[in-house]
Order: structure tokens, then C-alpha cells, then sequence
């Protein structure tokens, strides 16, 4: 399907909103718009995420292509292949990755934060396909992925990571959540089980509910990733900089040379615009999901955390297919 039809598909799912809005009267027992809503507008934020975080990843091993280049001119008068050859041809990047001795935790939490979104949405997706049908055999798929995928990070979380720790005892809920949907739905119970799941994801965890934790740690881990990115350009801009690196004014080696760094700049700026857009988008989730949850109680309901986080979605939509 194409991005333009992805798109169209989206926007009609805005007016499934509208229609329930409309229609709040005589609306089914099941609001499935709203979760569709739901879910693709979270779905949306993960594939921008994944997108933006291995753009992170690519820059933090052309900052290490960087470094090796810039520290084998210094050490020696043998002068190593240039940084622009190195990055064309692909070579050396298997070198950067043993050598990856600077900020080494940084690829391992990008991968963290990552699976921890994913299940996030998969427990959304499972709100979606309780939602939409009777079968037991679906919710029962969505439980045992969404429990496998989390057990499968848990080795990953080093005992210092604190907001990783948090992270994962809230993922736990989630699970918990998705289980209740697999008991409830044999019972062809499906409004009481939206409930119940979604009550059990919104479980207080000190001052905050479980999915109001998640999504904030998600949002400030997000913020520092900027502030990882500003560093890693500064190291690049301070190397491109030196006499060692930056080739003689006026030549065609200099265009390439200041051609590739303008690149590197374009790259960075686009990473931290994404991560400010997903930021703002992520922290809608929790008043969206809330609003819906309040909805399977109350038929005229507003859904104003709904309708933000359709925005949002819509936004970050719009700018990833700009840069991709």
C-alpha cells in the first residue's frame, strides 16, 4: 500500500471519530473507531521511532568512523583512508563496533526503549482486536506474544537502570492487562473485559498510572537522546574542524569534504525534529486511552485526549514521509 493511501486509510479513521460523536445515542456497545484510532495513532508513533532511533544508530557509528580516522592521523604520519571513502564503501564499520568504547550503553538503550514502545502497542493492538471480534484464539496470540516479547528484554536491564527497572515492572501490567482480555473473552464479554483490561493499565505505580509511567520515561528517554545527538555532531563538527581532517580550501576534496558534514548536520537536525514530535506525541497516549476507557461508561464523552493524539499522530505521519 502506498504512504499516500496509508495516509487516506488514517484520515478516514479521523472520521470514524466524528461518527461516534454523532451517533453517541444509538452507538454500539463497542466503540470499535475509537480503538482503531487508538491503535493506529500509536502504531504510527512506533514506526517513527524505529525510524529515528536507527538514524541514531547510523550516526553514532559514522561518529566512531570519525574518531578512528581523526585518532589514526594523530598517532601516525601513515595517513589512513579518508573518512568520506570509509563511510562510501562501508568499510571499518565492523572495527567501530569493537572499538565502541565511547558512550557503549547508547545502542543497547536505543534497542531497550524500542522493544518497551513495542509492547506498549502491542497491548493496544489487543484492546483493537478485542474490540473488533469473538475469538478467543486472536487475543490468545496477542497474550503470549506480548508476554514472550517482554520476557525476552527482561536479561537486558542492568540493575543500575533505574527508569529501565520501571519500565519493565509497568510492561508487567500490560501483560496482566492482555491476560484479563483472554480470560473475559470466552465469556463473550467483551465491553467488561475492555474494562477491566484497560482499569489494570492504568494500575497506580506511586503517583502516576502504570501507562502514564511508561510513556513519560519513554518522553524523557526520548530527551536525552537529543542531548546524545548534540554531543555526538559537536564530536563530528570538532573533528571536521581540525588541520589532521579538513582538506585544503578550494579544492574538490574540500567541496566533498564540507558537502558530507553539511549532510551530517541536515541528519542530526532531522533526528531531533522527529524525537520533539515524538515526545509531544507520546505523551498524549495516556489521556487519549483514559478518555476511551471513560467512554465504554459514559456515551457523550468528549475524547479530547483522543482527538490530541490523533493530531499528533497525524503530524509526526506527515513529517516522516518528508524524510524518509
Amino acid at each position: 500500500m502506498s504512504a499516500l493511501l496509508r495516509r487516506l486509510n488514517f484520515r478516514y479513521l479521523v472520521l470514524a471519530l466524528a461518527i461516534c460523536f454523532l451517533a453517541a445515542g444509538c452507538a454500539p456497545s463497542v466503540p470499535v473507531g475509537k480503538f482503531d484510532l487508538l491503535a493506529d495513532s500509536c502504531q504510527k508513533i512506533l514506526t517513527v521511532t524505529k525510524d529515528t532511533y536507527n538514524r541514531i544508530e547510523e550516526l553514532f557509528w559514522q561518529k566512531q568512523i570519525w574518531l578512528m580516522t581523526w585518532e589514526s592521523r594523530l598517532k601516525s604520519p601513515w595517513k589512513a583512508p579518508s573518512t568520506l571513502t570509509l563511510i562510501k564503501n562501508n568499510q571499518g564499520i565492523s572495527v567501530a563496533r569493537q572499538c565502541s568504547n565511547y558512550e557503549p550503553r547508547l545502542i543497547q538503550k536505543l534497542r531497550f526503549w524500542k522493544d518497551i514502545l513495542a509492547r506498549m502497542v502491542m497491548y493496544v493492538e489487543a484492546l483493537r482486536v478485542l474490540a473488533k471480534t469473538d475469538f478467543a484464539k486472536d487475543i490468545d496470540n496477542a497474550t503470549i506474544m506480548l508476554a514472550g516479547s517482554l520476557k525476552s528484554i527482561i536479561p537486558k536491564v542492568a540493575p543500575a537502570e533505574q527508569d529501565q527497572k520501571a519500565a519493565k515492572s509497568a510492561s508487567g501490567f500490560l501483560v496482566t492487562a492482555v491476560n484479563i482480555i483472554g480470560r473475559e473473552i470466552v465469556q463473550r464479554m467483551r465491553l467488561e473485559a475492555l474494562k477491566k483490561a484497560m482499569k489494570k493499565a492504568e494500575t497506580p505505580v506511586g503517583d502516576e498510572t502504570a501507562i502514564e509511567l511508561l510513556t513519560r520515561l519513554i518522553a524523557e528517554t526520548n530527551e536525552a537522546f537529543r542531548t546524545h545527538v548534540c554531543l555526538m555532531l559537536s564530536v563530528i563538527l570538532n573533528i571536521s574542524n581540525s588541520k589532521t581532517m579538513r582538506p585544503v580550501k578550494r579544492t574538490v576534496k574540500r567541496l566533498a569534504f564540507d558537502t558530507k558534514v553539511s549532510l551530517i548536520i541536515r541528519e542530526a537536525e532531522k533526528i531531533n525534529s522527529a524525537l520533539c514530535s515524538l515526545i509531544a506525541a507520546i505523551k498524549k497516549v495516556p489521556k487519549a486511552h483514559a478518555d476511551i476507557r471513560q467512554s465504554l461508561d459514559k456515551k457523550n464523552s468528549e475524547l479530547t485526549g483522543l482527538r490530541q493524539l490523533v493530531t499528533e499522530a497525524l503530524r509526526i505521519d506527515e513529517f516522516y514521509q518528508k524524510v524518509k
